[in-house]
C-alpha cells in the first residue's frame, strides 16, 4: 500500500469537512482500512497528518462515549507513531495533537474505570504541560479513584461499629459500650459520604472547565 494515501486521506477529509461528530466517524468508517494499514510514513509532515486525523477520530469516538474503542484506537496510533517518530528522530514532533491523543486515552480509561492505565498517562501530560489545570485536575482524581479501596475500608469499618454497636445492646448494659459504637460508626459513614459527594462534584466541575 502506497504511504503516501495518508496525505490522499488528510486532504480529503479537510476539503469535505463538516463541523458534525457524525460526519468524522463516518468519514473514517469509510476510509478505516486504509487507515489503519498505514505503517510507515515518508517524512515528518506525512506523520504529522496521522497524528491529527488520529486525534480527530479518537475525540469524535470518546465524544459518542465510545470509551473501549477511543482506548483501542489510541493505543494503536500511538504505538504507530512512537514508532515513527524514532524511526524519524523527529521527537519535536510532539506538539498538543500528540498529547491531545494521550489525554484522550486518559480519560477514555478513566470513565472505564482503569485507574492504573489513566493515572500515569495524566502524570506524563503534566509533565508536558505542569501549568495546565485540566491535566491536574484528572490526575489528582484518578490518583483519588485509585485509593478507593481506603474509602471502601472506612465504609466497611462504619458498618461494623454500626453493627456491633446494635448487637451490643442485647448483652451490656455499659453505658459506654452501647453508645460509642454507633456514634462512631455513623461518623465514619459521614465521613465517608461526604468526601465522595465532594469528590465527585468537585470532578465534575474541573472535567467540564
Amino acid at each position: 500500500m502506497p504511504i503516501s494515501l495518508i496525505s490522499n486521506i488528510y486532504d480529503n477529509f479537510r476539503a469535505t469537512y463538516e463541523d458534525n461528530p457524525q460526519f468524522i466517524l463516518d468519514f473514517f468508517q469509510k476510509n478505516i482500512i486504509v487507515f489503519n494499514n498505514v505503517k510507515a510514513f515518508i517524512d515528518e509532515e506525512d506523520l504529522h497528518k496521522y497524528i491529527e486525523l488520529s486525534c480527530i477520530y479518537a475525540e469524535s469516538l470518546y465524544n459518542k462515549g465510545r470509551y473501549n474503542d477511543t482506548v483501542d484506537s489510541t493505543t494503536i496510533s500511538m504505538s504507530i507513531i512512537d514508532k515513527e517518530i524514532l524511526r524519524l528522530n523527529a521527537d519535536e514532533i510532539k506538539d498538543d495533537w500528540y498529547y491531545s491523543i494521550l489525554f484522550l486515552k486518559g480519560m477514555a480509561s478513566y470513565s472505564l474505570k482503569d485507574f492504573k492505565t489513566a493515572t500515569p498517562i495524566f502524570k506524563e501530560l503534566i509533565l508536558f504541560d505542569p501549568k495546565n489545570e485540566k491535566y491536574g485536575n484528572w490526575l489528582r482524581h484518578s490518583q483519588q479513584k485509585q485509593r478507593q479501596w481506603i474509602n471502601t475500608i472506612i465504609l466497611i469499618i462504619g458498618t461494623v461499629f454500626i453493627l456491633v454497636g446494635a448487637i451490643a445492646r442485647f448483652y451490656t448494659k455499659n453505658y459506654i459500650v452501647r453508645q460509642s459504637f454507633p456514634i462512631i460508626g455513623i461518623t465514619l459513614l459521614i465521613g465517608y459520604y461526604i468526601f465522595e459527594l465532594y469528590s465527585n462534584r468537585s470532578f465534575r466541575k474541573s472535567s467540564r472547565a
